[in-house]
């Protein structure tokens, strides 16, 4: 039991390195060592079996937990157990081969999301220009769907003309009621992609082959592909509750967006609001 619980600060002061919130790392402390407390003394925390994860998180579900909370246990059992990998604490990670399927799949996991922004980011290395275009568009799309909750039906709407300067940095209204301040590494996504517009329209998202503005039917099929492909089930309300999901857990999703920005892609460091009409 000591050394598990020593295990459990070295994970805790891992994160802590890399700039999780004190309540982020008092929320996972506390879940681990709840975990600890279910597999009882007898169990080493680094020889725990799939089976035994399974049966706690059911026993969650069953026990009536959150949906949002045990998706954080999930979350950070899966993160834990690759900690204890990637340092040699145990041989290989029982959290792999978990057989759990939460009863509620309106939501895309972390590694779904990953998954999309990995697959994106792969399609914007195309020597197609237009094809290139096309995918540094839709991962600003998928951004702002997941990540600021814009709905589907906003996004053909959103216009150059909405974007601000404030005291909070730059600002993108979306509609009459609502507006969004946008993240620096989105900001330089946006920047990067906008300078490669044939356009000069207002509207800030366009069909890549003919200028044309962005439909809705386009981001339908964004969706159909990203499913073929990945094996997912992607839809503008799954996008949407994804993002009221991680909205209930800021520094996660904090964290989430600051790992698909830097997933690569091809850069242009030259990029700038100014060739559109926009200074930043």
């Amino acid at each position: 039991m000591t050394n598990d619980i020593s295990h459990i600060q070295q994970f805790i002061d891992y994160l802590h390195s890399h700039s999780y919130s004190p309540h982020t790392l008092s929320a996972y402390s506390s879940d681990l060592i709840k975990f600890l407390d279910h597999i009882g003394p007898h169990q080493s925390i680094t020889d725990v079996p799939s089976h035994m994860i399974e049966t706690y998180l059911q026993n969650q579900i069953t026990n009536g937990v959150r949906h949002s909370t045990i998706r954080r246990y999930l979350t950070v059992i899966r993160k834990y157990f690759a900690f204890l990998h990637s340092t040699g604490l145990i041989c290989s990670d029982p959290s792999d081969c978990l057989r759990f399927t939460p009863l509620f799949q309106d939501t895309l996991t972390h590694e779904n999301i990953c998954s999309i922004f990995s697959y994106i980011s792969v399609q914007q290395n195309s020597n197609n220009e237009l094809v290139e275009l096309r995918y540094r568009r839709d991962e600003i799309i998928l951004i702002f769907m997941i990540f600021y909750g814009i709905r589907q039906y906003q996004i053909p709407q959103l216009r150059l003309s909405a974007i601000q300067h404030s005291g909070e940095g730059i600002i993108l209204k979306v509609d009459d009621r609502s507006s969004i301040r946008l993240n620096g590494s989105v900001l330089h996504k946006l920047r990067s992609y906008l300078s490669r517009r044939s356009s000069y329209a207002d509207v800030i998202f366009h069909e890549p082959l003919t200028s044309k503005s962005l439909t809705c039917a386009s981001i339908n099929m964004l969706l159909k592909e990203l499913n073929y492909y990945l094996n997912l089930h992607c839809t503008p309300m799954i996008l949407y509750h994804t993002y009221r999901e991680l909205n209930n857990h800021p520094d996660e999703m904090h964290q989430l967006l600051f790992q698909i920005t830097r997933i690569h892609s091809p850069i242009d460091s030259s990029a700038s609001f100014t060739s559109v009409g926009v200074h930043a």
